[in-house]
């Protein structure tokens, strides 16, 4: 009973505790239209729409690129396949030639034969491989059904050597021939297991590892078909060269799947004839961070997540590490309204704690002589809700468009975290300005090195593919959205590269500690060479 009464006792005062945040909220939000003049309403409305209209244009981008990769990719493919049906047919006729009928200086010819062969079939299977994007299960799925298809076909003819006499073959033309049926089989198999999986990683997994197993299995029957050549019929027969000329295709195909920078170097070419045609990778990049959700419920959502909080409430404890604090987001953040969020606060954790704190307090301590009033930060330890995590992150794009500026906190580590690096570009995408990105270097004050010079390094040296993710999950599905939007990682690092060196120079922040730093190196050297006078 006692138990019982005190949990009574407890939901009013949860109850109300929540009532009043609610209430609090709302008179935030009153408090914060009443604060805008009346002409700035048409402005706030403004920018919705066009946060709503780069959301459109990033979908369609991402669908035109979808459209060009995958219609070229597969209309080639059913182009070598034709060609290597024709090939087959009228060119490709060499079973029952003998080379001690030829001239022996042919025989090249008919290795050259063997490769073209199986050069052609190669490619019906690797081009529709290179239709789909990195997120998209249905032209994966689609590839992996033409695929099968291939190795389907290929099972007519080897019926047809079946229904021959069987008995007036010998074993070797028996075990051949059920080696060839085998390895049809056993690829078709690969190919419908490969389908079924329910996540297009998982499908592109497979469906290089079926071509890997096509490869390997057919070097081996090239190799059982040319020994049985020489075997089995007087002389050379002619199939023997072009049975070993498949060999260094198939060798060449094993690389190129276990290697896979030059197919995707040729889907990037593909990619920017998309660039030409106006469907932006940039663009699409913010249609993958989003996902699937509709543009407008994207914003809605966005709208009733996007929260702000007061500097002047927060300790140094509650930034000092990121060790989840549901406590901060419901005690501290406070609903508001898009464009009335001053900043965006950009930062690694794995930064010195204490100068992050003091490079946000002199930016602080400056916004507050210039405006007249504390500034309403966005800082994801406290306005993202830890119960809703995804969500949120989601809406990141919206969220960083919402806020006037981009304040990154840049240290030794920043440029090596993934979710820094998308949160600069995600906020130029979305129509912000490099003028209204605050570049601050985080100069630890108890370091004998060279901060400055460690940081302008990794400025140099950025490579998206060697940052880090607090977990690998969110790693894989960054470099997933880079792959899907870009082609490769080599292609998202030039355009961060551009931003981050324009961004560089237009810093007055980083101008100084630079400055700063030159002029302490000078000192440095100045008093050495005393010392060494002296």
């Amino acid at each position: 009973s006692a138990d019982l009464e005190a949990q009574t006792s407890v939901a009013p005062a949860k109850d109300a505790a929540v009532q009043a945040r609610a209430t609090d909220e709302s008179a935030d939000l009153e408090a914060q239209t009443s604060a805008a003049p009346a002409a700035d309403a048409g402005p706030s409305a403004g920018k919705q729409r066009r946060i709503l209209d780069q959301i459109w244009r990033g979908r369609s981008a991402l669908l035109r690129i979808r459209i060009l990769v995958a219609t070229t990719c597969i209309g080639t493919s059913v182009l070598t396949a034709v060609l290597y049906v024709l090939f087959n047919q009228h060119v490709y006729q060499v079973d029952h030639v003998y080379l001690r009928d030829m001239i022996v200086a042919r025989q090249p010819v008919y290795l050259l034969w063997g490769s073209i062969k199986e050069t052609l079939f190669c490619l019906t299977l690797l081009l529709p491989c290179l239709a789909p994007l990195a997120d998209d299960i249905t032209m994966t799925r689609l590839a992996l059904i033409l695929n099968a298809g291939v190795f389907a076909g290929k099972w007519g003819p080897r019926v047809g050597q079946c229904r021959c006499p069987w008995d007036r073959k010998d074993h070797v033309a028996q075990f051949l021939i059920g080696a060839f049926l085998a390895r049809d089989i056993v690829i078709l198999l690969c190919a419908v297991w490969a389908i079924t999986r329910r996540s297009a990683e998982a499908m592109r997994k497979w469906m290089w590892r079926t071509i890997a197993l096509y490869a390997v299995l057919n070097i081996l029957a090239a190799a059982l078909h040319a020994v049985q050549q020489v075997l089995d019929l007087p002389g050379f027969p002619a199939s023997f060269p072009a049975a070993v000329g498949q060999i260094p295709v198939d060798v060449g195909v094993l690389y190129l799947v276990n290697n896979r920078k030059f197919l995707l170097g040729a889907q990037s070419r593909i990619r920017r004839w998309a660039d030409g045609a106006g469907a932006s990778s940039a663009a699409a990049s913010l249609a993958c961070l989003i996902g699937s959700m509709d543009p407008k419920e994207a914003m809605d959502q966005a709208k009733a997540r996007f929260r702000y909080v007061s500097l002047e409430k927060l300790a140094f404890e509650d930034l000092s590490d990121n060790n989840p604090d549901p406590a901060l987001h419901l005690e501290q953040a406070r609903l508001v309204k898009f464009g009335r969020c001053d900043a965006f606060i950009s930062h690694s954790w794995h930064d010195d704690p204490d100068a992050k704190w003091a490079a946000l307090q002199a930016w602080r301590a400056s916004f507050v002589q210039e405006r007249g009033r504390e500034p309403r930060l966005w800082i994801d330890k406290v306005c993202i809700d830890q119960n809703n995590i995804d969500l949120d992150l989601r809406c990141l794009p919206i969220f960083l468009s919402g806020c006037d500026r981009l304040v990154v906190l840049c240290g030794n580590t920043y440029l090596s975290r993934l979710w820094c690096i998308m949160e600069i570009f995600s906020y130029i995408m979305m129509g912000g300005r490099l003028s209204h990105i605050d570049l601050i270097p985080i100069v630890p004050s108890d370091t004998d090195e060279d901060p400055v010079s460690r940081i302008q390094s990794s400025f140099e040296d950025f490579d998206a593919g060697a940052c880090e993710c607090f977990q690998e999950s969110d790693k894989e599905k960054m470099l997933s959205v880079i792959q899907t939007a870009f082609g490769s990682v080599l292609a998202f690092n030039q355009q961060v590269s551009d931003i981050l060196n324009q961004l560089q120079g237009r810093s007055r922040s980083w101008s100084q500690a630079s400055n700063r730093e030159r002029c302490h190196s000078t000192k440095s050297h100045a008093s050495n060479a005393s010392t060494a006078k002296s």
